[in-house]
């Protein structure tokens, strides 16, 4: 219950656009896709760079509401 309220609060100050440290593993960056940023740091757990066309081909995101891509600028310096 505890890491759901910290999931619930780090969710929170994401969307407000405070900084955070690195985001927790099961923090869903895309919900329409329910990519979470787990599924994105093993994604690119070699390279640790993020790749705009990989996160869209082979983890679909963006294929929903798009707003996971969107606020890129806003988690992408947080998953690594």
């Amino acid at each position: 219950m505890e890491d759901d309220f910290e999931a619930i609060e780090a969710f929170e100050k994401w969307r407000a656009g405070e900084s955070t440290d690195l985001l927790n593993d099961d923090f869903l960056i895309c919900e329409c896709m329910c990519v979470s940023v787990l599924d994105i740091r093993e994604q690119f757990r070699d390279s640790r760079e993020l790749d705009l066309e990989k996160l869209k081909e082979q983890l679909s995101m963006g294929q929903g509401c798009s707003s996971c891509l969107k606020t890129i600028e806003q988690w992408k310096d947080k998953i690594f």
